[in-house]
């Protein structure tokens, strides 16, 4: 196992170079939040990144570590406020391919009633995807999202605090990742208000919790199509 990238938001701005953020009028990036905000998890030490989203805005922070068939991404999320319209989604994260910017994989927040889920859809090919995977959530809770991106074998799996909520092979012709991106590019009427932390990607194998005294487990899970979200 080999760590590509490992940010926890400490000091002053990015601990790892190459960060590059874009924010809108009425928007917040913020690499040096207090945890405290998100419920001062230990593991999150003393900071941690905020975004806040106003609505049909795109605030997001990104960083490239180069393109590769394999991938594992882990981050924490924490959400104080969220207002998504019912049936709507609002991306918090992507995994991005770097040669032909298009995304690989995304993470949505997505309402469906007066439930919210995490919903991660790998896009395999950049455009297309074959299914999506969801996880009920709260706001105010602590989330680990785990991503494992295989484009050697054509797999992929999620995980939200460290319980799989779905596996599958993704079609010949995946694009490799190469990117991080914490936040959204497409504008949207949603807002929220996320806390993120412990953002570690990896070359082989799962990043795992970095707090093995938090009790994160899992919650009930679903396969959807993009029928389903629509």
């Amino acid at each position: 196992m080999a760590v590509v990238i490992d940010e926890r938001f400490e000091g002053t701005g990015y601990e790892e170079s190459g960060w590059t953020e874009n924010v809108p009028g009425g928007c917040t990036v913020d690499e040096d939040s207090s945890s405290s905000n998100a419920g001062s998890p230990a593991a999150w030490a003393s900071q941690c990144l905020k975004i806040v989203k106003a609505t049909n805005t795109t605030p997001y922070t990104y960083k490239q570590f180069g393109d590769a068939a394999v991938r594992y991404l882990r981050f924490e999320f924490y959400a104080t406020a969220w207002s998504i319209a019912d049936g709507a989604v609002d991306q918090i994260a992507a995994l991005v391919n770097n040669a032909v910017s298009a995304n690989a994989c995304n993470v949505y927040l997505y309402r469906s009633g007066s439930t919210y889920y995490v919903l991660v859809v790998p896009t395999y090919d950049g455009t297309n995807q074959d299914f999506s995977f969801l996880t009920t959530i709260n706001l105010n809770t602590r989330y680990r999202v785990e991503i494992k991106w295989d484009h050697t074998n054509d797999l992929f799996e999620a995980k939200v605090n460290g319980t799989s909520i779905g596996s599958r092979s993704i079609t010949a012709g995946a694009i490799q990742a190469g990117s991080i991106l914490l936040g959204i590019t497409g504008a949207v009427a949603g807002t929220w208000t996320v806390y993120f932390d412990l953002v570690t990607v990896d070359d082989a194998d799962w990043v795992g919790s970095s707090d093995p005294s938090a009790a994160l487990t899992g919650t009930a899970t679903a396969s959807i199509t993009e029928a389903d979200i629509v």
